[in-house]
């Protein structure tokens, strides 16, 4: 009788096991495949073309966003994918704000202004300044160079442009960051716009 248990309780984790191990085949086989060095290569050589220099990080009379990514993360090279195919993206990244694009496998010069002082550092620096541990990050700044929000992880296609017109419509005017008066508004209006959201917004 004892010997029949152990039977059947090796047999129950036996068959448990090859459960266990095709399903993970399974999902490893669904696994997207990694895009080829070519396309990669490709798509951050035309990147930079829909950003301003970022030697000189100035504000003016538009609000700011930066874009802290890099030359091999899949959720990084997605989101250039998205700005070098979509002409929505272009076009607001260059008329309706300035954009600039840091990439954190290069450490460039730059000179920023941050908390109302002139600042020359170099683009590691930068990462400490803005407290960055992950790509993509999107630092929105407005006029008066007061960070509004962060965009922390994968963004969508269509959430950066709903946030894009969200800065664009000045929607986080006369409301406070700290208290989560801005958090609250950004994210009634992608519920309102059926965005999904995919990432961390501070």
């Amino acid at each position: 009788m004892k010997n029949l248990i152990l039977l059947t309780i090796f047999a129950i984790a036996f068959s448990f096991a090859i459960y266990y191990n095709e399903n993970f085949l399974i999902k490893i086989t669904k696994q997207e495949k990694p895009l080829p060095l070519k396309k990669i290569n490709s798509i951050n050589n035309r990147i930079n073309l829909y950003f301003k220099d970022n030697s000189k990080i100035i504000l003016n009379d538009k609000d700011s966003i930066i874009f802290f990514l890099n030359n091999t993360n899949k959720d990084s090279i997605q989101l250039k994918e998205f700005i070098i195919n979509s002409k929505i993206i272009q076009q607001k990244l260059t008329k309706e704000v300035n954009s600039y694009y840091i990439n954190i496998n290069e450490n460039k010069k730059h000179t920023i202004f941050y908390k109302d002082e002139k600042l020359n550092i170099d683009s590691k620096t930068m990462l400490s300044l803005y407290n960055i541990d992950t790509v993509p990050t999107l630092i929105f700044l407005d006029m008066n160079n007061k960070e509004i929000f962060s965009l922390i992880g994968k963004l969508g296609e269509q959430q950066l442009i709903a946030t894009l017109n969200f800065i664009k419509d000045k929607l986080y005017k006369n409301k406070d960051r700290k208290s989560g008066e801005v958090y609250n508004s950004l994210i009634e209006y992608y519920k309102k716009n059926a965005i999904t959201i995919e990432n961390f917004i501070k």
